[in-house]
């Protein structure tokens, strides 16, 4: 039993704007708290995958639900100047009535380097985008903001448009690198993680808490997320299959697997993500064919629908507050998980 609310979000894959519409909708039906859209312009997963803008999107998704928030998971301030980020959240809070979030990250390099987009930024660049936003979201005629910056404000500025409520929407700080989990801990209203397993996730949450004692915050006041591929079968091989997408993930990310124990002498793996889109798939396959499966498995809730529940029990003793869940083979996970792991965690609290 869980003695304070937990809430369970979803994650949306990358798909055309009409199915990212209806699966939020039956998000929302099926009792899900929130949404979170991934935002590129190319992805690795496979060449048939469709990339929508995201804020276009999610103002689709808004007009067609009530009461699910939503938002990026995650943006990154380089496509994008921090103002018209913050006057696009804004105006999704307003057309949203209020449930409008934003992830914010320092971006990916195969989303910037094949546009001539510059890349990587500097941590001071993402703490600059950081106070931007959120002082713009409070701004308007007669509170201007004025800030000195390499992007920032050099006169005074404030926005037209006000969020819905005099709350401004949550800033969720993404990253996978220890500094910028210290950020989302000295300047986040949440954090937004990605692939993480139970033994990383809890020292994850020790640089949430570093951050947090730097500006005297309490971690308590931060949405702690969980992100977790889920596939809820009985059948080994249809978990398998189901989370293969996962180990390509892993296959483009180093770093991570780093943080898992595993040395880039164990198996051969590189950063591919700078590699032209003709030699991506050959070459992430190859990779991913390396990846241990065990190591996919140990970032994945899979299993019984109570294997799911034990495992995101885990995570929120840890420290997580917001598990954010995403299926793969969707029709038999997705009805488990609204019959059986979302009552759980609404009635056990």
């Amino acid at each position: 039993m869980c003695p304070f609310p937990v809430r369970i979000g979803y994650y949306l894959a990358s798909a055309s704007v009409g199915k990212l519409v209806q699966q939020s909708i039956k998000c929302e039906r099926a009792g899900f708290s929130s949404v979170w859209m991934p935002d590129h312009i190319i992805t690795t997963s496979t060449e048939d995958d469709v990339c929508p803008e995201i804020w276009t999107t999610l103002t689709a998704i808004a007009l067609n639900t009530r009461v699910i928030r939503l938002g990026p998971a995650v943006t990154d301030f380089l496509r994008r100047h921090p103002a018209t980020t913050a006057q696009s959240l804004a105006t999704l809070d307003v057309l949203s009535k209020g449930r409008a979030n934003l992830g914010l990250g320092m971006g990916i390099r195969m989303n910037c380097e094949p546009f001539e987009i510059k890349w990587p930024p500097t941590v001071a660049a993402f703490l600059e985008a950081i106070e931007v936003i959120r002082s713009l979201l409070g701004s308007s005629p007669h509170q201007q903001v004025r800030m000195k910056g390499t992007r920032g404000i050099h006169s005074d500025a404030f926005l037209q448009v006000k969020p819905f409520h005099k709350r401004r929407p949550p800033i969720y700080v993404g990253g996978l690198s220890k500094k910028t989990r210290q950020i989302a801990g000295a300047l986040g209203d949440g954090w937004l993680p990605y692939l993480s397993t139970l033994s990383t996730y809890k020292h994850y949450v020790l640089d949430i808490k570093q951050g947090a004692q730097r500006t005297n915050r309490s971690s308590d006041e931060i949405d702690l997320c969980a992100y977790l591929p889920t596939c809820i079968s009985r059948k080994r091989n249809k978990i398998a299959k189901a989370i293969e997408p996962i180990r390509r993930t892993l296959a483009t990310q180093p770093f991570v697997m780093k943080d898992m124990g595993y040395e880039p002498d164990d198996f051969k793996m590189t950063d591919i993500r700078s590699t032209g889109w003709s030699d991506w798939d050959n070459e992430i396959r190859t990779l991913s064919r390396q990846i241990p499966l065990e190591a996919v498995e140990d970032v994945c809730a899979i299993g019984t629908a109570d294997d799911c529940i034990s495992k995101i029990e885990e995570y929120i003793k840890l420290g997580a507050r917001h598990i954010i869940l995403r299926t793969f083979e969707e029709r038999d996970t997705f009805k488990k998980l609204k019959d059986s792991v979302l009552p759980y965690f609404a009635n056990n609290v």
